[in-house]
């Protein structure tokens, strides 16, 4: 594995190879690919950033719909970007979506983009500034701001609400979706995300890279503000549920069996595990106690199970967190076993057609076209 020491001490990409001309590149090229569905209400803001960030580099704006039916496609037209749209008798997954805009791209430098999400200026210099002077690094996240709407009205806000961005470049696993790959590493992985993936993707792509001596690295530079709905309640956490995009944590179970990094994958997601392994110890106790006619395991299972739960309640001094999280590990442990269940095919083996809708792709060359046509609310 590829050993790439990026910092001692305490420091930011600001000094990250950025004093070195032997690494430096003048003219790094660099893609932007954008992939939204149904987001008319921030697609507009979304490419105005990215088009904006492109220009920095004479790069180029590829944006992905996934069949979209409330205008966005309309919006992204209006830009100097290239839009393609995907068959909605197609794999529809965000995996699909950014694979095909990687193949419909060109750029050593892959700056990868969520349609709810609005690129902060800084980011593009921080991430080719970063991966351009640090060879060994196969791509770059960075901090995800939050802020929190109900109809379109801003209700709240938080910074960094993962709590995984460092004071310094590391190496981490938890990538989202908005991060910034160097294609030659992509290449390295069968080209970059598997489409079968409803979700999850992100981390079975690291956990590929990781096998080929790969790092994906998080430095402390703002990089997205999220625009979504609050998080951490009933509703978002069974509408993920009802999506189907809970399957995404089998079908990455399904990959690490076949591409050798079980053990990664069950660290990073232990809590999920561990509780998959109770509830089927909770099975067991019922089955043992119906054949022997008498409940003794189950209440002792039950009791067992309680204990975590009135811990979580003290602490946070209510019973909704310690629910939501005991609903949140049970839906996905169902979703672990449809996704098990369901045999993936091979990447190149995934459906993806597409059609290009507008084959301009370069703001540098337009750069009187970028006019948002949908403002999303702004925060003080």
């Amino acid at each position: 594995m590829t050993d790439t020491k990026v910092q001692v001490g305490r420091r930011t990409t600001e000094d990250v190879g950025s004093n070195d001309p032997e690494k430096m590149r003048l003219n790094p090229t660099v893609s932007l690919v954008v992939i939204a569905r149904n987001e008319v209400e921030h697609i507009g803001k979304c490419l105005e950033a990215a088009v904006q960030v492109a220009r920095e580099f004479e790069g180029e704006v590829v944006f992905v719909d996934c069949d979209s039916k409330d205008g966005t496609l309309e919006i992204a037209k209006a830009f100097p970007v290239r839009v393609i749209k995907m068959s909605p008798e197609t794999v529809l997954s965000a995996a699909a979506a950014r694979r095909v805009g990687t193949l419909n791209s060109t750029g050593e430098f892959i700056i990868f983009i969520d349609g709810d999400c609005v690129l902060d200026p800084g980011w593009g210099q921080a991430a080719i500034r970063t991966l351009v002077g640090n060879p060994g690094m196969a791509g770059v996240t960075g901090r995800l701001d939050e802020v929190y709407l109900r109809q379109g009205v801003v209700i709240g806000e938080k910074a960094d609400p993962s709590g995984h961005t460092p004071d310094y470049p590391e190496a981490t696993l938890w990538v989202g979706g908005n991060a910034t790959y160097r294609r030659s590493a992509l290449e390295l992985v069968d080209g970059g995300f598997d489409p079968s993936i409803r979700s999850q993707e992100e981390a079975e792509l690291c956990f590929r890279l990781m096998k080929k001596g790969q790092r994906i690295f998080s430095i402390p530079e703002k990089m997205v503000t999220h625009y979504t709905e609050k998080r951490w309640t009933f509703q978002t956490v069974t509408g993920r549920f009802t999506r189907g995009l809970c399957i995404g944590y089998g079908q990455v179970l399904r990959s690490s069996l076949r591409h050798g990094f079980l053990l990664d994958f069950v660290r990073r997601e232990s809590r999920t595990f561990l509780f998959s392994l109770a509830c089927a110890a909770g099975i067991a106790a019922c089955a043992v106690d119906y054949l022997r006619g008498r409940a003794l395991l189950t209440p002792l299972w039950a009791a067992l199970m309680s204990v975590p739960f009135i811990y979580m309640a003290l602490k946070n001094r209510s019973a909704k967190w310690p629910a939501l999280m005991y609903l949140t590990w049970f839906l996905n442990c169902v979703g672990m076993v449809q996704g098990v269940v369901k045999v993936l095919p091979h990447i190149s083996e995934c459906n993806m057609e597409f059609s290009v809708l507008k084959s301009h792709a370069y703001p540098h060359k337009n750069p009187d076209v970028c006019q948002p046509v949908r403002d999303m609310p702004d925060v003080g």
